[in-house]
C-alpha cells in the first residue's frame, strides 16, 4: 500500500473533529521537556501524565494527530 493511502486511512480514522485531544499538550509538554526531544520517551512517559479519566492513545493515533498538526 502506497504510504499516501496508508496515512490517509489513519488520518480518517482518527481525525474526526476540530477538537484537539486533550493529552496532546501533554505530550508536547513532555517532548519539550523531560523527554529531551524523544518522541518514544514521551509517548512511553504519556499514559502517567493525562489526566484521570483520559484514554492514552494509541501509537497510530498519536502519529496521526501529530501529522495533522504538523507537529512530527
Amino acid at each position: 500500500m502506497p504510504r499516501t493511502r496508508y496515512i490517509d486511512q489513519i488520518r480518517a480514522r482518527y481525525i474526526v473533529s476540530n477538537v484537539t485531544p486533550v493529552w496532546l499538550l501533554v505530550f508536547w509538554r513532555l517532548v519539550r521537556g523531560e523527554a529531551g526531544g524523544d518522541f518514544a520517551k514521551a509517548y512511553r512517559l504519556l499514559p502517567d501524565r493525562i489526566p484521570a479519566g483520559t484514554i492514552s492513545p494509541s501509537i497510530e493515533e498519536c502519529a496521526a494527530i501529530l501529522a495533522h498538526y504538523r507537529l512530527a
